[in-house]
């Protein structure tokens, strides 16, 4: 992004970068979506069968999550079943999160032709401010 913002300044363009740090991305993304997600990509790239089958196998998984309780005589209080996000210490949870949003940032550069980089949750937008911030535009489909 860095040459594109000098040739914007060269050439006077108007350019705005905008980033973005998803909160809590890796433990909240929906694992359903991301599964087919990544069994899109599969169908077109055969060696990305082992993720689907991998991704299954630990997303699966709807594991309680206790809360601390000093009400309770364990001191533990069952709060919810696990249904998002990759899981604490998931290694796969930094190859699965980005192929999830692949699709949504490609579509969101293609259909508001602004250039998106991501690195995990951590996004970046740059374009003219038009196509990022007025209502329907880059900024509002990429947080959809």
């Amino acid at each position: 992004l860095k040459l594109k913002i000098e040739e914007a300044i060269s050439k006077g363009l108007k350019r705005v970068l905008v980033s973005l740090d998803l909160k809590n991305a890796h433990n909240a993304f929906n694992r359903r979506g991301a599964q087919e997600a990544i069994g899109t990509l599969a169908a077109t790239d055969p060696s990305l069968r082992p993720l689907v089958l991998a991704h299954h196998a630990i997303s699966s998984q709807f594991n309680p999550i206790y809360v601390r309780s000093a009400s309770s005589g364990n001191g533990l209080r069952y709060l919810c079943e696990s249904c998002a996000g990759g899981g604490q210490g998931n290694a796969l949870t930094n190859t699965i999160f980005p192929t999830a949003i692949n699709d949504a940032l490609k579509s969101t550069e293609r259909d508001h032709c602004v250039e998106v980089r991501a690195r995990q949750d951590g996004i970046s937008i740059l374009g003219d401010p038009a196509e990022i911030f007025d209502p329907g535009k880059a900024l509002e489909t990429i947080l959809a």
